[in-house]
């Protein structure tokens, strides 16, 4: 079974860090509520955008606009697509995400917006079937689209560094 995954780099990324890490909320007081579907305080820095107010989603659009013409890229110019629910990840130290999947939606991906190769680790892929993970060599600025149902987790952020990805789920059209 061939499972492919995409990575690019966001073009002019330096243009684009500063201004996109701004734009993400700092709100450590949310927490993902499983029983009432709400975040409702801190929760391994995970943040769905549809439950923040307009003024703190801004950063949703940027990040539409940066990595369209490189889902389009990857899924083929024959092929339409949507990006669907968009969310991030403040990551302090010793916050993660445990393993889990997207479902059936198409495509998933994980932006990495301040990530530092050096100290923090990449998601992690699980090759179906198995226990055995594999994670991509990535860098800040880079975006890695994978298939929705390929399990994966993010490993504990292990220093004070924080580390920040924003998550799209991409419905793809054949």
């Amino acid at each position: 079974m061939e499972i492919k995954l995409y990575k690019h780099k966001i073009p002019n990324w330096e243009d684009h860090r500063d201004i996109l890490i701004d734009m993400i909320p700092n709100r450590p007081d949310l927490k993902h509520d499983h029983e009432t579907d709400f975040f409702v305080k801190h929760e391994q820095g995970w943040h769905h955008t549809d439950y923040l107010n307009e003024t703190e989603i801004q950063y949703r659009e940027y990040v539409h606009n940066l990595i369209r013409p490189l889902v389009q890229e990857s899924v083929g110019n024959d092929k339409t697509f949507d990006l669907l629910k968009t969310w991030y990840s403040r990551q302090r130290k010793g916050e993660g995400h445990p393993e889990h999947d997207h479902g059936t939606i198409g495509l998933a991906s994980v932006m990495y917006v301040k990530f530092n190769p050096e100290v923090h680790k990449p998601t992690e892929y699980r090759f179906p079937r198995t226990d055995f993970y594999r994670s991509l060599p990535v860098e800040e600025g880079e975006i890695v689209l994978f298939p929705s149902l390929l399990k994966h987790r993010a490993p504990p952020n292990e220093v004070d560094e924080e580390r920040i990805i924003v998550a799209i789920n991409i419905a793809v059209d054949n």
